[in-house]
């Protein structure tokens, strides 16, 4: 430690109650971008595990797929869990008031793939087997057609080709391409309606009627993968969807971060930084206030040390060194006490969340991310503030600093007092008023 950081350390020892107050508003400082970072985390994770539950929990999703593509994503390294859903194939759906959407779509799905992409159920119950189906919402809203719940339909069920290609829910409907071959009838009880997938495109030519399958190996199915980590969802989409049609999982994904939704997303990180912005300002004029002081104080020391030879850059090197002092003091007992308060700001509000949004809890959720981001900021928060009036101090002629005339300036508005005041008041009561406007 050289004499620059041990004089430093001594002017912080000596005044223990200025240091004392400088740690505790980096501490508050601190404090309060814990809990911003520490919460935002916590309601994003609250939001992405909720619209898990309605929409799954799936990251990436393939569309028209054979069953070797799922295999292969399964035995994948990064990758958590892979669901599919059976493209059955298509019937035409008979008086629909869509010209754009003339067919209903038959999808399957296993147990799993029924968790992993819970049907959000309107009304009725899911289906139980290959004989029952559920059926969108869709149908009656868009295409005008009411299936109700308990009716019996039987399907003329076939594949929609143009060119030799199959063609699928990814491709429009296209009257004069396209051809409709019907393979097999199958007769179907409605036994609930639901939303529309959130995987489904707008453009699909077909409402979605899904029912229960048993079997593994189809001929044509859509993947669904969950990633072990979401933030690569982008790279893997690149680099496995090949020929075939390939989405993110954009309502989980934006709470991430990592959605196609560029509104969303800039207005996520646009509310953060302008709450981060807010912090700091106020926390640079209060440890900006204290770090003046302290050099007002010790501008006579520094004018001695500037006449024996010392540079500017030493000197502000000294008060950088105070302010990282007291940033190790400070940002550590901050960064505890905003986990503390968000804990305990979390278990008053969760129970409030819960019964007004999603079934899920609202739970803390502590990343060494956050962290790391309160304490850079906090630093970065410390530094400003202390480098502004180190340089001002360090500019400060050397004969100026010893003497100290610059730091007493007064003008005659500074001690004037109201006529008003100079009525009521006695002699001595202006002159004491005067001597505390002029200290």
């Amino acid at each position: 430690m050289n004499i620059f950081h041990k004089t430093a350390l001594q002017g912080l020892l000596k005044n223990r109650t200025r240091t004392v107050v400088t740690v505790v508003g980096v501490m508050l400082s601190a404090a309060l971008l814990t809990g911003v970072t520490v919460f935002g985390i916590s309601l994003l994770d609250y939001l992405a595990r909720g619209a898990a539950e309605i929409y799954g929990g799936w990251h990436a999703a393939f569309f028209d797929v054979p069953a070797g593509f799922v295999r292969e994503r399964a035995q994948e390294k990064g990758v958590l869990d892979v669901a599919f859903t059976e493209n059955i194939g298509y019937a035409v759906l008979e008086g629909s008031g869509n010209p754009d959407v003339p067919y209903l779509f038959l999808a399957g799905y296993d147990e799993k793939a029924l968790r992993t992409l819970p049907p959000y159920v309107i009304s009725g119950r899911l289906p139980e087997n290959d004989r029952e189906i559920l059926v969108s919402g869709g149908v009656q809203a868009s295409g005008g057609v009411e299936l109700r719940e308990g009716s019996t339909i039987t399907l003329d069920i076939g594949s929609r080709t143009s060119g030799g290609r199959r063609l699928g829910q990814r491709d429009r409907y296209d009257a004069a391409s396209e051809m409709f071959t019907p393979y097999e009838s199958r007769t179907f009880t409605v036994v609930g309606i639901c939303q529309r997938p959130q995987y489904e495109q707008d453009t699909a030519p077909g409402f979605t009627l899904i029912t229960k399958v048993e079997h593994t190996a189809p001929d044509s199915c859509n993947a669904f993968v969950t990633l072990d980590h979401p933030r690569r969802v982008r790279s893997y989409l690149r680099q496995t969807k090949g020929e075939y049609a390939a989405a993110g999982n954009d309502k989980v994904l934006r709470f991430l971060g990592l959605s196609d939704d560029r509104l969303f997303t800039t207005l996520l990180f646009a509310v953060g930084g302008a709450v981060t912005a807010i912090i700091m300002t106020g926390s640079v004029f209060l440890i900006h206030n204290a770090f003046s002081i302290s050099l007002s104080e010790r501008i006579h020391q520094f004018g001695i040390l500037l006449s024996v030879g010392a540079t500017e850059r030493q000197l502000r090197s000294s008060v950088l060194f105070e302010g990282m002092c007291i940033g190790l003091a400070g940002i550590p007992a901050g960064i505890l006490l905003g986990i503390a308060v968000t804990r305990a700001v979390i278990a008053v509000v969760a129970r409030s969340f819960q019964s007004m949004m999603y079934g899920s809890p609202l739970v803390l959720v502590v990343s060494p991310l956050s962290m790391a981001a309160a304490a850079a900021i906090a630093w970065i928060t410390i530094l400003i503030s202390a480098y502004l009036p180190a340089r001002r101090a360090a500019a400060v002629p050397v004969m100026e600093c010893i003497r100290q005339t610059g730091e007493i300036r007064m003008e005659a508005k500074t001690v004037r007092t109201s006529r008003f005041i100079e009525r009521v008041c006695s002699v001595e009561v202006l002159l004491a008023l005067k001597n505390f406007k002029r200290n």
